[in-house]
């Protein structure tokens, strides 16, 4: 029988999942669907998706206020704002180490914090989900996903792409390693991630 010895902080980096994948993007992009392709890829490896949303819901819904994407959007801005900037990071960062996936998927990466937090990791990389604007209206608005959205005007939505939350989107995806364009087809979209797949996170992975 062999045992391994070694310190928390050195078993703990033994443990934590293979590759971070921080897939960014505007809303109405197509992140999610671009996330569960990755993930389909990656079978038979486990995976897992982590959103930083997913704290700000959990806080909305123990205050009984609706997820709206202004609530959603708002409420990170307050908690940087009073608590300091990457304050949504640090929350999410246990979340990820706990992980004893192979694959993460860090669906929804925005601020320059989360871009540092998904960089921090010894194996990651940044995916970029771009759209037009028009295309990604339109998503919204038939998907209806969050309160509101289906009679959202297009006026409505340019003022919420200017939110905060928003704004450092784009700069990050200039940094990216993987920019996949969603503007066409889903058998588009899926060709572009299978390419990105082969390409990038498949040697990515080098077990």
């Amino acid at each position: 029988m062999i045992f391994v010895l070694c310190i928390p902080s050195m078993c703990a980096l033994l443990f934590l999942m293979k590759l971070l994948i921080g897939v960014v993007g505007e809303k109405g992009s197509g992140k999610e669907t671009v996330g569960s392709l990755i993930l389909e890829h990656a079978t038979p490896l486990t995976g897992e998706r982590v959103r930083s949303s997913d704290i700000l819901r959990e806080t909305l819904t123990l205050w009984s206020l609706p997820s709206t994407r202004l609530n959603l959007q708002y409420l990170a801005i307050i908690m940087n704002g009073h608590y300091g900037e990457g304050t949504l990071s640090k929350a999410l960062r246990p979340r990820i180490e706990k992980s004893s996936s192979d694959i993460v998927i860090f669906d929804g990466a925005r601020w320059k914090s989360d871009e540092k937090l998904i960089r921090s990791f010894k194996k990651n990389l940044i995916v970029y989900v771009e759209a037009h604007q028009k295309v990604r209206f339109e998503r919204l608005k038939s998907r209806n996903e969050k309160k509101g959205e289906g009679g959202m005007s297009f006026k409505q939505f340019m003022r919420e792409e200017k939110v905060k939350t928003e704004t450092e989107i784009k700069k990050i995806g200039r940094r990216a390693d993987i920019v996949i364009s969603n503007n066409t087809t889903v058998e588009d979209l899926k060709r572009q991630v299978e390419k990105a797949w082969k390409e990038k996170i498949e040697p990515a992975l080098d077990f």
